[in-house]
C-alpha cells in the first residue's frame, strides 16, 4: 500500500500556524480510569500575556496552509516583513523545540504526493524521475516547503501486535527499535514492526527535500486497524466506503503506540540528509468526521459540554505525547501544529450537520484553540494549521483556473506580508489526469512540468510568480500583471488589478 493510501478528503486542505513561546514547564502524565480518559494536567499557574497574531484566513478554491507565530510581547512598533533568514527565537533557551527556527526561503509550498503515487514515480522506486520533477519545481517555483500526509496505518500494517519484548517481524517489515537495549534509551514504550518500504519512501523524499533546501512537513494521522483502532469507532462513509482514518487512539496502550510512531519519525528522520521540520498532529480535529473518538464520544449526535471537554482532553494528550517525542530526538528546530479548519465558531443546535455534508458534529476551531490554551498554555511550543477551504459555489470549468490562479496569488501575498506566517500549500499541486478536479495545475503541463505552454495555465503561472526571483522583484509575472500582487515598489501605486485582490490587499 502506498503512503497516500485512501484519499478520503474530497476538499482541498491546507493549514495556518501559530507558535507559542514556552516556559519549559513540566507537565504531569495523565492516568486512565476504566473507559474514561481524565487526562489530569497540572495547568500552568502563571501565564504570560501574548497577542495571538492570526493572519487573515483566505477563502479559496484551494486551501492554504498558513503558519503563524505568537507575538512575544506587546510592543509599540510597526509591523515589518521578517527577513527570510531571521529565526523565530521565541521561548526560553533550551526549552523550546522551535527556538532558532528559520523561515523557508519561499513561503510557497508544494503538496504533490498524490501525483507521485498515481504516476508511479515515488522517490524510493523511481529516483531519477523524482529528481527531475524536483528540478522542475526549483526552476519555475523554488518552493520552500513540501508537505506530506504521513499515515500511521501503512507503517504499522503487519498484523503483529506491539510488545514489550522484541519479536520477529514478517518479510517487508523491520523491528523498531532494533535492539532490546534501545527500548528505554530511545524513548519507546513497545517494540513495533514497521513497513520497510514506507521507511525507505520517506528517506528518499526527505533526502530530495534536503538536497534542494526544501523544508519537510508531516501531517500525521490515519490510525491502523485493530488492535489500534477501536472496533466500535463509527468512521464515515465516503463514496460508499467506510473510512476510519479519522478514528483516534483511545486506550492508554494505543496512545503509547501513537507516541512511539512520532518518536520513530523524530528519531529516524533526523539528519542533514533529511528531517521533518514541521509536525501537524492529526487532521481537522474540531470536525468529528476526522477526529472520531467513538465510542467514548458519539459525535453523530449533539455533543455535550462534558463530551467537548473530553474531546479536548484527548487531543491535548496527543499533542503532549507528540511534543515529548519530538523534543527527545530532534537536533534541529521543529514546529508542532494543531490541525483546524475554517469553521471557527461552534454552531448551536442539533448536529450533524454544522457543515453541509458532514456526518459528525463540529465543535468549532475556536473551541479547540481555547481548549488547548487552557490545557497547555505556554508549557510547550504549539502552533496552528488551518484549512480555510473555499466558498461553497466556486465555479467549475473555464473560469476555475482563473479564479484559482488569483487565489494562489492572494494567498502568497498574505503570507509575504504576514511576519509570522511560515508557509502555505495547496492541495493538490497537479492533476493526475485531464478530468482531475482536485489538482490545481492541469495534467497537460507534463510530468516534468516541461510543456512549452505551461505558463498559459493561470494556476501554474501563479505558482511560478511566487518564485523568490520574481515576487516583489519583477513586474512581468502573472500575479503582478493580472492582479497587481507581488509587484516591486518601482511598479507604482496599486491602481489596477482585480477588485478582490485590491480589497484583500488593504484588509
Amino acid at each position: 500500500m502506498t503512503n497516500q493510501g485512501v484519499q478520503p478528503e474530497p476538499r482541498p486542505q491546507g493549514h495556518f500556524a501559530l507558535q507559542c513561546p514556552t516556559k519549559g514547564a513540566e507537565h504531569s502524565v495523565p492516568t486512565f480510569h476504566g473507559k474514561v480518559l481524565p487526562f489530569n494536567y497540572d495547568y500552568v499557574a502563571r501565564r504570560r500575556k501574548y497577542i495571538i497574531g492570526l493572519a487573515a484566513i483566505l477563502g479559496s478554491l484551494v486551501a492554504c496552509a498558513l503558519a503563524v507565530g505568537i507575538v512575544e510581547a506587546l510592543r509599540a512598533r510597526s509591523m515589518r516583513r521578517v527577513v527570510n533568514t531571521q529565526p523565530l527565537d521565541a521561548g526560553v533557551s533550551g526549552s523550546s523545540i522551535s527556538k532558532g527556527y528559520v523561515l523557508p526561503v519561499n513561503k510557497q509550498g508544494i503538496h504533490d504526493q498524490r501525483y507521485y503515487d498515481a504516476r508511479g514515480i515515488q522517490a524510493s522506486t523511481a529516483p531519477g524521475m523524482a529528481e527531475q520533477r524536483y528540478q522542475a519545481y526549483m526552476e519555475d517555483v523554488q518552493p520552500g516547503v513540501r508537505r506530506y500526509n504521513v499515515f500511521w496505518q501503512p507503517f504499522e500494517s503487519s498484523g503483529v501486535q506491539p510488545s514489550r519484548q522484541p519479536m520477529s517481524c514478517p518479510s517487508g517489515y523491520q523491528l523498531v527499535p532494533p535492539a532490546s537495549q534501545d527500548l528505554n534509551s530511545t524513548g519507546y514504550n513497545r517494540f513495533h514492526c514497521y513497513s520497510s518500504s514506507q521507511i525507505q519512501l520517506f528517506e528518499a523524499y526527505l533526502a530530495l527535500d534536503a538536497s534542494h533546501a526544501i523544508q519537510s512537513c508531516a501531517t500525521i494521522w490515519g490510525i491502523p486497524d485493530s488492535p489500534f483502532r477501536s472496533p466500535k469507532c463509527s468512521g464515515q462513509v465516503i463514496r460508499n466506503q467506510t473510512v476510519t482514518l479519522g478514528c483516534v487512539p483511545l486506550s492508554p496502550a494505543v496512545m503509547q503506540d501513537f507516541q512511539d510512531f512520532i518518536n520513530f519519525l523524530a528519531e529516524h528522520y533526523n539528519s542533514e540528509q533529511g528531517r521533518f521540520s514541521h509536525y501537524i498532529i492529526w487532521n481537522e480535529v474540531a470536525n468529528g468526521d476526522w477526529f472520531d473518538a467513538s465510542p467514548l464520544i458519539n459525535s453523530k449526535v449533539a455533543v455535550s459540554d462534558s463530551d467537548t471537554s473530553l474531546w479536548l482532553d484527548i487531543y491535548a494528550h496527543m499533542l503532549t505525547l507528540a511534543h515529548d517525542a519530538i523534543q527527545r530526538h530532534h537536533t534541529a528546530p521543529a514546529m508542532l501544529y494543531l490541525s483546524l479548519d475554517q469553521d471557527w465558531e461552534r454552531t448551536q443546535g442539533p448536529c450533524p450537520p454544522f457543515v453541509p455534508g458532514m456526518q459528525h458534529c463540529h465543535i468549532g476551531s475556536k473551541t479547540v484553540v481555547e481548549g488547548m490554551w487552557q490545557r497547555l498554555g505556554t508549557s510547550m511550543d504549539w502552533s496552528l494549521a488551518i484549512h480555510p477551504y473555499g466558498p461553497p459555489n466556486m465555479p467549475i470549468g473555464t473560469s476555475a483556473q482563473e479564479t484559482a490562479g488569483e487565489y494562489i496569488c492572494m494567498a502568497h501575498d498574505i503570507m509575504t506580508n504576514s511576519p509570522h506566517a511560515v508557509f502555505t500549500t495547496h492541495n493538490d499541486f497537479q492533476g493526475t489526469s485531464p478530468d482531475d478536479t482536485t489538482g490545481l495545475i492541469p495534467a497537460w503541463t507534463g510530468q516534468l512540468l516541461n510543456s512549452t505552454e505551461r505558463m498559459s495555465a493561470p494556476t501554474f503561472a501563479a505558482y511560478a510568480a511566487s518564485h523568490p526571483g520574481l515576487w516583489d522583484v519583477r513586474a512581468d509575472h502573472y500575479c503582478c500583471t493580472q492582479h497587481y500582487l507581488g509587484c516591486p515598489p518601482s511598479a507604482g501605486n496599486l491602481t489596477t488589478g482585480s477588485a478582490s485582490a485590491r480589497k484583500l490587499r488593504f484588509i
